[in-house]
């Protein structure tokens, strides 16, 4: 199993207002490409979270063991948001949130898009823009694992019980078809700097080809997958502790200018990134 070491962050202020934990590990070496990382968080604060998400490129897996939360799109108020407890969001290009009564005890998991295929079985394209409940995913095999997750005496056990499943259900994973495993390895490598024609170039096919195949097992294009991991790569810059100015972090992703970065992040997370770095500042969970 993996040794990999933990990394631990607590409320330093928790014993004013509020008490919360956040305990991250990597997983097993075999899972790597697949699985990007474990998180356990909890907390219990005296008002309801409401949390903004942009996307990342990657299928979200939570395994709740406290109560429900709500999630939804920013942009389509007019679809009622979904009250669940373990559940999976799929690749999407658009801003996501969060609400919960100010609560949460729960595993997260972050797959790449080729990791859904492989372990949950399921292409990425079926999960694309949708919030699933874990037992529509995952069938039988959803109950049994949330119930040992949540029996589990801490977070390092937790983590070992995640390794074996995930080595178990790895070995009889369906593999991507090798033209998007290749086109997704450089779309990834790059963080989506790499054009489609470059994909189409390193690959071998059409764009019409190559679009349909990625499409069907990334669950978006890969030009839209770029656009997102281009605005991830930024994000992470953004919300860094000493980020750099907004025109360097254009320039280091590969933006035309800072309006071009702008406009990205008013398209896929819903806000400017001075007002999410406000957000993600005030935040009471934030790490």
């Amino acid at each position: 199993m993996s040794s990999s070491p933990e990394t631990r962050r607590s409320d330093p202020d928790a014993a004013d207002r509020a008490r919360w934990e956040m305990v991250e590990r990597r997983p097993h070496p075999a899972l790597a490409g697949l699985v990007r990382g474990y998180c356990g968080y909890r907390y219990e604060l005296d008002a309801p979270v409401w949390t903004r998400e942009g996307p990342y490129g990657g299928v979200t897996v939570i395994f709740g063991f406290g109560p429900p939360i709500e999630v939804g799109w920013v942009e389509r108020p007019d679809l009622p948001a979904a009250t669940v407890t373990s559940f999976v969001v799929g690749v999407h290009d658009e801003a996501a949130f969060t609400v919960d009564a100010g609560r949460q005890y729960g595993v997260q998991i972050d797959l790449s898009p080729l990791g859904a295929l492989a372990l949950l079985a399921v292409p990425s394209r079926e999960l694309a823009g949708r919030v699933v409940p874990l037992e529509d995913a995952l069938g039988a095999r959803a109950a049994a694992l949330i119930a040992r997750l949540g029996e589990a005496p801490g977070w390092a056990e937790r983590f070992t019980e995640l390794d074996a499943e995930l080595l178990r259900w790895l070995e009889r994973a369906p593999s991507p078809h090798p033209v998007v495993a290749r086109a997704w390895s450089l779309l990834r490598r790059t963080e989506g700097r790499a054009t489609v024609a470059e994909l189409c170039a390193a690959t071998g096919h059409s764009r019409r080809h190559l679009t349909s195949l990625f499409h069907r097992e990334v669950g978006l294009p890969p030009k839209t997958m770029a656009r997102v991991l281009r605005f991830h790569r930024a994000q992470g810059l953004l919300l860094a502790p000493d980020p750099p100015p907004l025109a360097a972090i254009a320039a280091e992703c590969g933006y035309y200018d800072q309006a071009h970065l702008n406009r990205d992040f008013a398209a896929l997370v819903g806000c400017t990134p001075t007002r999410l770095r406000a957000e993600r500042r005030d935040s009471p969970v934030s790490p």
